[in-house]
């Protein structure tokens, strides 16, 4: 990390936890309902995961959470420090954040301003997928999880598409007999929902295996413990057993023993559509529980309502070359029914905005104080944080610590096109002042005596991000300035010049049969898309830091910026001429505009317009003229003839010899492949008509138009997806006039000093549905009292066009651009050395209708190099990793190929018929004056499908893997000043720690270090300590040397209090002669007295804290007192025993001390006294502060002065002179 200045720091974190957020409502999910008609879109697991719904602050903490901040993703964190409570084993960083990554235009501003986050306590967030998974998964989920794992491919690590086996068929069959059933069956389970949490301990993923109910995290680098808390008379959470328990919150234990517990607070339900239920869950910290019993206590406030809500577009459509009739039905003749069908779609989600409040420890309570805002109804802002001390010495010290937000907002302009106008009563979900204000953050600072002080300000660019709601978005969400826009659908000929074929098969759809969506302008724009970003912070200092943004560039197939697609990029084309008015004794191939000299690297199908203007001239006069390809061919000069020759000598025919008045101008077109290589194109006037400009001849011209494509078929560099750090500077003052430093970036490859990035957010705004069959039907007269039914068959492949992408995957974070190499320069003055980084960077493995399957190990760092100024290697280090597979799951994407969009065939006077399970006999029939006439709107489902899909093909599927990985680094190598360190490490498979590090060294010998933990040791109390999950002490590290067995420390430990093990004594090995490596050291039958013949250090003594009071080391004995609970120590004495202190301290035990909120200090002043051949430490606190004073054995002493923000400010002797002083330098 690098600082920035004073308490500011922008971290480009290379492995970093973030912290968490705590309030607000989660994410609801990918879900649609028709805004103008009933939805028949039953085939919820096509496309999961495309809308997401959440409040603000749960908004902002999934995006910490899905987009990494570090150097790999080209962005940077601004963090401002407010404050760390600190109480015994608590130490709880408050702290706010911004990433760099942009703004969004549908983003809504935290409860501390847009872009920011307020880390402090912890959350789990519940992403639903498709639906919510809720009990019962018998028999529709598990019987088709039981069909796929006979297959054998259930540690697949690829997606697998069908055709599927008959197994499979019959267990799917719930889903494919009737449409309109299948909202009625849990389908959520296919792709299980995602619980994202974060806490003081650190963040991560974890899923639901409903096949055996258990908990795994995803890309897990530490043995997280998860348990779920269900109970019966719960009444809000998801049904998760049998017995009818729901789900009310989870307990997550982690190595080092700590607990933290999560309550469920609110559950976002759908308004509109509302067979979709429950979308999203929030679980809040409430209680964080450390080993030594020590709590600390989280308060909501959960009264206030919010609704969330999402809004979409969508087309889908016939693609018109596809379609054919494959029905015998001659009566109908040959019509097909071709349509698209355009739709807008509303999700409204009801639930409770989850606000902090408090936190309280032993000795404090820190309060968040808050208001309601403009920018959003019934949301509230965070005004103030204030800290309290419960065992305060003065009055005075009661509020020992206040900090103050200022905000404002950005206001945007009321213009341009907004989708919100499609929805009819929006103004009960929001006003037009909700959807043009958002909360913008300018300041925070503390308040001391009244003044402010400590100020933060905040600069931000200066561009106005359009409404909320507005059109002019580029692909990933970031303004683009196009007002104009009237729709989300992207015109998806600017996404598709990679593949011109397959764009011509799609360019012309059907009519649509709703109401026609305009394509929108979604290409990228820079300047707009920096739009009210973070641009500069100033400190309390008064210095400054200026972040200077550029647009994120990235290998991929070509999607053209704004400014690109009015260029006409796909096509390149050039003009030559020649008007006689340059000549040369050198030939046609001079520098001149009557020739183009051409270098193909591939074979070109070019398309060549020759056009010959005559002017006053006779086309006899003209005929002279040459237009040629010059190229080589088998290692010899070659012409290929383009001239209108034939043409000029026809028209002179006519013109002479039948006296027609004709025109001035003949043009012909060619179309030919040009090899690849090297060569010209030529146009030449006949010499003889001279000069032929204006004024000088009769105007003869010609001219050649070559158009050929310009090869956006392969991969190449593109700019989008965002912005990227490309410096920060660091000035005196916001006026920039001196700049004290300036750190930049770089993140090309340094080999090949091309772009290293590659667009990982991929786009996919169109999802194909190839060989679709629709069995459709109409009502005819029949001349009785019954209408009949005419039917065809018909089958055609089909597309959907979304206005949001439909690539992105819920279970992995990932950055829109990931970078390779990364760059980092240093200025001051002049170049001080720079660093490359190199990062793990793969694209992610995908599949249509189905998730990207990112690597777990993406972002991981690879290597560091480090240059000096004058651009020699000083350090390099390089890692390695591993993330082998710990548990194999999968998630299921499917459809049903027959009448897959009945929407479709609206106003098309035909409609898909209804499936039915029984065979097509007499009771489909209706008689009428002697004919039968077919009278149901309904088909043989079975019958169809086997004349026509074939059972094993009916159902489209695609099988993602959803593996859990461990995560471990498994080699680090340091060169350094020409030495090479090689260090490897092993790990416990199970529990992800570390077991053995093996060190190379300079002499070719092995150092081998070894770790046993708590579960290494079945037996005593070390068993308890494992079923407890405190399983990170280290029992006992070996050191061996080429194999044997040098040195040694053992641990044993002590149970303190329930769930608080702490060592009781630790023995030094004594190793001579170097042991065996086989060497038994430590077993359930006690330690080896031979390795371990001494207690070097025993631990007599804690308090209820974990605070030791006494202990020995090698029998000298000392004794350590604390106070304000469990706070400070307040006594340090050596010397004498514990019992002589104990005898000396009276009926106030040390115990007794530990736990009192105020020390005696008299009492603790008469040890000096009580124990004259002690030495005796005594030390006075200010709380909140920290030490102020302190008195040592020969009785002088030492005092410390803070300021109203509780910082040192002065030290004195004990003559009260000063010895040091402490100066802020604070600029208001």
């Amino acid at each position: 990390m690098k600082k920035l200045q004073c308490f500011c720091t922008i971290k480009r974190v290379l492995q970093r936890s973030i912290a968490m957020i705590c309030m607000a409502c989660v994410i609801p999910t990918s879900l649609q309902a028709q805004i103008a008609q009933k939805s028949d879109d039953y085939s919820l697991n096509r496309n999961p995961n495309n809308y997401s719904i959440a409040t603000p602050n749960a908004a902002t903490f999934n995006k910490y959470m899905d987009s990494p901040v570090d150097l790999y993703s080209g962005t940077a964190q601004v963090n401002i420090p407010v404050y760390t409570l600190k109480d015994g084993s608590v130490d709880l960083p408050i702290s706010l954040s911004y990433a760099t990554s942009g703004i969004k235009v549908n983003e809504e501003a935290s409860w501390v301003g847009l872009g920011w986050m307020l880390d402090v306590g912890g959350c789990i967030t519940r992403k639903v997928i498709g639906e919510i998974d809720c009990y019962n998964p018998e028999p529709y989920y598990k019987n088709v999880m039981a069909a796929y794992e006979q297959t054998g491919k259930l540690s697949n690590t690829t997606h697998i598409k069908g055709p599927w086996s008959s197994d499979m068929r019959l267990a799917m069959d719930w889903f494919l007999t009737e449409p309109s059933m299948r909202k009625a069956h849990y389908e959520g389970r296919f792709n299980p929902d995602v619980f994202c949490y974060s806490c003081p301990d650190g963040k991560g993923r974890f899923v639901i295996d409903s096949r055996n109910d258990s908990i795994y995290l995803l890309d897990r680098r530490e043995d997280v413990k998860i348990e779920m808390m269900t109970e019966r008379s719960f009444s809000k959470g998801q049904v998760v057993d049998a017995l009818g328990s729901r789900l009310k919150g989870f307990k997550l234990t982690f190595p080092n023993g700590v607990v933290h517990n999560f309550t469920l607070m609110s559950v976002m339900n759908t308004s509109v559509p509302v067979y979709m239920g429950a979308q999203s869950e929030f679980y809040a910290l409430s209680q964080t529980v450390y080993p030594n019993g020590q709590k600390v206590d989280y308060s909501y406030d959960a009264t206030a309502a919010n609704r969330g809500f999402n809004y979409g577009e969508n087309l889908k459509s016939v693609i018109l070359s596809s379609s054919v009739r494959v029905d015998d039905n001659q009566a109908c003749g040959d019509n097909r029914v071709e349509r698209s069908h355009s739709s807008r779609s509303f999700i409204d989600c009801t639930g409770w905005e989850v606000r902090l409040t408090k936190i309280k420890t032993d000795n404090y309570e820190v309060h968040f104080v808050s208001s309601l805002r403009d920018d959003l109804p019934e949301v509230k802002k965070l005004d103030r944080i204030y800290v309290k001390s419960l065992a305060a010495v003065q009055l005075s010290d009661t509020c020992c610590w206040d900090y103050r937000f200022s905000y404002d907002y950005f206001v945007s302009e009321d213009s341009g096109n907004y989708w919100s106008k499609h929805v009819s009563n929006f103004s009960v979900y929001r006003q037009k002042a909700h959807m043009l204000k958002r909360l913008k953050l300018n300041a925070v600072f503390a308040i001391a005596g009244g003044q402010e002080t400590e100020k933060y300000r905040f600069f931000y660019n200066a561009k106005t991000l359009p409404r909320k709601d507005s059109y002019a978005v580029d692909y990933w969400g970031y303004y683009n300035g196009q007002l104009s826009n009237t729709s989300f659908i992207p015109d998806i000929y600017y996404l598709m010049w990679h593949d011109p074929l397959q764009y011509q098969k799609i360019q012309d759809l059907p009519q649509d049969n709703w109401e026609s969506l305009s394509k929108a302008m979604r290409a990228y724009d820079f300047e707009n898309s920096k739009a009210s970003i973070l641009t500069g912070v100033q400190y309390p200092t008064g210095g400054y830091s200026e972040i200077v943004y550029e647009p994120h560039h990235f290998v991929d197939y070509f999607v053209p910026t704004l400014s690109q697609t009015r260029t006409d990029l796909p096509t390149e084309s050039l003009t030559i001429y020649d008007d006689n008015s340059f000549s040369s004794e050198h030939g046609d191939f001079y520098p001149s505009p009557k020739n183009y000299c051409y270098s193909f690297t591939e074979d070109k199908v070019v398309t060549i317009t020759v056009s010959l203007f005559r002017g006053k001239n006779t086309w006899e006069s003209v005929v002279g003229h040459r237009a040629y390809l010059y190229y080589i061919e088998n290692g010899k000069p070659a012409q290929k003839d383009l001239s209108l020759k034939e043409e000029c000598e026809a028209l002179h025919i006519k013109e002479e010899i039948n006296h027609q008045s004709l025109s001035y101008t003949v043009t012909k077109t060619y179309k030919l492949t040009v090899k690849k290589g090297t060569g010209y194109f030529v146009v030449d006037l006949p010499d003889e008509l001279g000069d032929q400009t204006t004024g000088n001849g009769t105007n003869a011209k010609i001219y050649m138009l070559v158009k050929y494509d310009n090869g956006m078929e392969e991969k190449r560099e593109s700019e989008g997806a965002g912005v990227r750090i490309k410096e920060v500077n660091f000035y005196d003052s916001p006026s920039k006039s001196t700049c004290l430093q300036q750190i930049s970036y770089e993140y090309v490859n340094p080999e090949t000093n091309t772009c290293s990035g590659l667009l990982l957010n991929k786009l996919q705004f169109i999802n194909y549905y190839p060989g679709t069959y629709d069995k459709l039907g109409k009502y005819v007269s029949t001349g009785c009292n019954f209408q009949g039914v005419e039917s065809i068959a018909c089958r055609s492949d089909k597309l959907e066009l979304s206005g949001s992408n439909f690539f992105s995957s819920p279970y992995q974070s990932s950055t829109n651009v990931g970078y390779t190499y990364v760059k980092e320069m240093k200025h001051k003055g002049g170049q001080e050395g720079y660093t490359w980084y190199k990062y793990h960077n793969e694209e992610p493995r995908m599949e249509e209708h189905s998730i990207p399957v990112y690597s777990p190990l993406n972002g991981s760092l690879l290597e560091t190099a480090v240059y000096n100024a004058a651009k020699t290697l000083v350090q390099k280090t390089q890692f390695t990793y591993e993330d082998p597979v710990y548990h194999y799951y999968f998630g299921m994407n499917f459809y049903d190929r027959i009448n897959l969009f009945p929407e479709l065939f609206y106003q098309s006077g035909w409609q898909c018929m209804a499936m039915s399970d029984t065979g097509e006999g007499p009771s489909y029939y209706l008689k009428c004056n002697n004919s039968l006439f077919y009278a149901k709107m309904e088909f043989w489902q079975d019958g169809f499908e086997n004349t026509y899909v074939g059972s094993v093909n009916r159902l489209a599927m695609v099988v993602h893997p959803l593996n859990f990985h461990n995560i471990r680094l498994k080699e680090k190598r340091i060169w350094k000043d020409g030495v090479e360190i090689r260090e490897t490490y092993n790990y416990n498979l199970q529990t992800q720690q570390l077991k053995e590090k093996q060190i190379g060294l300079s002499d070719g010998g092995t150092l081998k270090i070894t770790y046993t933990y708590p579960n290494d040791c079945p037996w005593g109390i070390y068993t308890t300590m494992t079923q407890k999950h405190c399983i990170s002490p280290i029992v006992e590290e070996k050191k061996f040397k080429n194999g044997r067995l040098m040195e040694s420390i053992l641990t044993e430990y002590l149970q303190v209090s329930e769930g608080l093990y702490l060592p009781s004594v630790q023995h030094y090995s004594e190793i001579t002669t170097p042991l065996a490596a086989s060497t038994v050291t430590f077993s359930s039958a006690g330690r080896n007295k031979t390795v371990y013949p001494a207690d070097n250090i025993v631990y007599h003594h804690y308090d209820k804290y974990g605070h030791v009071l006494n202990l020995s080391v090698n029998n000298r004995e000392s004794t350590y007192l604390w106070s304000y609970k469990g706070q400070y120590p307040v006594a340090e004495i050596d010397n004498v025993s514990y019992d002589t202190v104990k005898a000396a301290l009276g009926s106030v035990t040390p115990e007794i001390l530990s736990s009192m909120s105020i020390p005696n200090m008299n009492l603790l002043r008469s040890l000096r006294t009580e124990l004259p051949d002690a030495h005796v430490r005594i030390y006075e606190y200010k709380s909140s502060a920290g030490v102020s004073q302190t008195m040592f054995p020969n009785g002088n002493t030492v005092g410390y002065e803070y300021d109203s923000l509780n910082r040192l400010v002065k030290m004195k002797d004990y003559n009260g002179k000063m010895t040091g002083e402490y100066g802020y330098h604070y600029k208001p």
